[in-house]
């Protein structure tokens, strides 16, 4: 299993060899830059890096260790306790902005009903009105 270790970076060099060859899920090779990163809490791991090693000296990281050699830089992660947001965002549109769009839905897709028939406007419009009652009062 596992452990993730947050610390800092204290010395980066290209491991030996530089180099490493994978091929992705999509068939296509990938060449990785293989750089053996020593960290302050005296942890030595190399790490995959498509160009350069992604962060500084004296950056603190949080990173997992993967094998006995190896090493996965982990993204950050957001705490949801500290998140703000507007709470605008969350609240439910207005009654007038869902029945416009439900009304724009069913008109384009009695346009598309219609698309290969010959159908006057009222005829498109007759179809719109019922799918938006539809969904409106089911």
């Amino acid at each position: 299993m596992s452990t993730i270790k947050t610390s800092t970076v204290k010395i980066i060099e290209m491991a030996s060899p530089p180099t490493y060859a994978w091929t992705d899920k999509t068939g296509k090779e990938i060449i990785s830059n293989r750089y053996d990163v020593t960290m302050a809490n005296g942890e030595k791991l190399t790490f995959l890096a498509v160009g350069n090693f992604k962060k500084a000296l004296g950056e603190e990281i949080i990173y997992e260790k993967t094998s006995d050699n190896y090493g996965r830089i982990k993204k950050q992660q957001q705490q949801f306790n500290s998140i703000s947001y507007d709470r605008k965002i969350l609240e439910k549109k207005p009654e007038s902005t869902q029945t416009y769009i439900i009304r724009q839905n069913s008109a384009s897709n009695a346009c598309n009903y219609f698309s290969n028939k010959n159908a006057t406007p009222k005829t498109i419009i007759d179809l719109a009105r019922q799918l938006e009652q539809y969904v409106l009062n089911g």
